[in-house]
């Protein structure tokens, strides 16, 4: 017996998605993503990790693959504190998502709009997440315990993307590795397993402004 699509599902038959690959690693990624269940993409600003993740997701969302996209950040400021925020829970961490939507708008149209949850990394702890695409994002930005925290939330037939930036984290690092950065440490105590795998975006790569390479160069 065939099953019932859920309300999603059944109207992701009006969603419009447009995505073309734009770099040669974007394409490395496209191509490993339907076998492998992590996959790691790591580079500089602008070489678009997070626009070919979210393209991932969305691909086996409406292939009827997934139920649903969680995406995740650390909810780290940069630089000075914003202090307090007035609104509900939703409203004070909206900021750190409004990136993704804006980009999910570029990919999408007429996407249900609980197909996609958008949750605090900090929030996670004692949920497990079943038939769903697993996204972090900013991980540079996440400690070694809430890496651990994030991998062992994924539940039975998930994935799980995690973009970073080594260069650009705004935490101390805790890892047993020594490195500069945790999620450093995670992507080599994971390298050996054979469902997983790690895409590194070049400079050259950059989608960006030609001004960004000369900045990424410079500073």
């Amino acid at each position: 017996m065939a099953k019932k699509k859920t309300n999603t599902q059944a109207s992701f038959t009006e969603t419009v998605f447009h995505f073309k690959p734009a770099n040669p690693t974007q394409i490395k990624v496209s191509k490993d993503y339907p076998t492998h269940d992590l996959i790691f993409l790591t580079g500089p600003a602008g070489t678009g990790k997070t626009h070919c993740a979210l393209a991932c997701a969305l691909q086996e969302l409406l292939a009827g693959n997934k139920k649903q996209i969680l995406v995740v950040r650390p909810i780290v400021e940069v630089g000075d504190t914003l202090g307090f925020l007035p609104g509900s829970v939703d409203e004070k961490i909206s900021p750190y998502f409004d990136p993704i939507r804006r980009l999910i708008k570029r990919l999408t149209y007429k996407l249900p709009e609980e197909a996609v949850l958008f949750q605090p990394l900090s929030y996670m702890r004692g949920d497990t997440f079943e038939d769903c695409v697993l996204f972090l994002d900013e991980a540079q930005n996440a400690t070694y315990s809430q890496l651990k925290m994030f991998l062992t939330r994924v539940g039975n037939n998930s994935k799980v993307l995690i973009s970073c930036d080594p260069e650009q984290t705004d935490v101390k690092p805790h890892n047993p590795d020594k490195f500069s950065c945790d999620i450093l440490s995670v992507m080599k105590r994971l390298s050996s397993l054979t469902t997983a795998c790690t895409h590194v975006f070049k400079e050259e790569e950059s989608l960006r402004h030609p001004l960004v390479r000369e900045v990424l160069k410079r500073l």
